[in-house]
């Protein structure tokens, strides 16, 4: 991976957390389509990290 893609997962990665696994929240956070940040999760294999992020946040709200 280079450093470019690395800074790219990370930013995805901490759009995911600050929208609580929301992906439409991420990308426009990111300034992306929804569509591209689901490619992009695949690419980088985080499908399950948002799942995980929602299901925290859910848990944290209780």
């Amino acid at each position: 991976m280079t450093r470019i893609e690395a800074l790219e997962r990370e930013a995805i990665l901490d759009a995911l957390h600050r929208t609580a696994g929301d992906v439409g929240g991420a990308a426009a956070h990111l300034g992306m389509s929804r569509a591209t940040v689901y490619r992009r999760i695949k690419h980088f294999g985080i499908t399950g990290a948002y799942r995980r992020i929602a299901s925290q946040s859910e848990n944290h709200a209780r």
